[in-house]
């Protein structure tokens, strides 16, 4: 039995070989890229793309899922980048939505 063709790593967000994932990771997808769900962006990271190994893919999404204001999203691209620059960026992002955690890496209270 032949395995099915893996995507080619993403590069860019919301252009993936979608139709190479599972029917739940393409509607994952879709409301990342068309209903900007923060959740949905960050469920094709975890589940779609980290599992292939595919780290500066993930990071594109679970970059997204923090812009649309989603702690988890936040705080996983800060552990996986690796930019110091963005793992601040990331941090501070994750804090001001009142991540205790990632206040506590940046040396900030939440809402200060």
């Amino acid at each position: 039995m032949v395995p099915p063709p893996r995507p080619a790593k993403v590069t860019e967000v919301c252009v993936a070989e979608v139709d190479k994932f599972p029917k739940p990771l393409q509607d994952a997808h879709t409301a990342c890229c068309s209903n900007n769900d923060s959740d949905a962006c960050y469920t094709f990271a975890w589940r779609g793309l980290e599992p292939l190994r595919d780290k500066s893919g993930a990071l594109l999404y679970f970059a997204k899922s923090c812009e649309m204001g989603n702690i988890s999203g936040c705080s996983t691209a800060a552990k996986i980048t690796t930019s110091e620059n963005q793992k601040t960026v990331y941090l501070n992002k994750a804090c001001d939505l009142k991540d205790i955690m990632s206040c506590n890496n940046v040396g900030r209270m939440p809402g200060s």
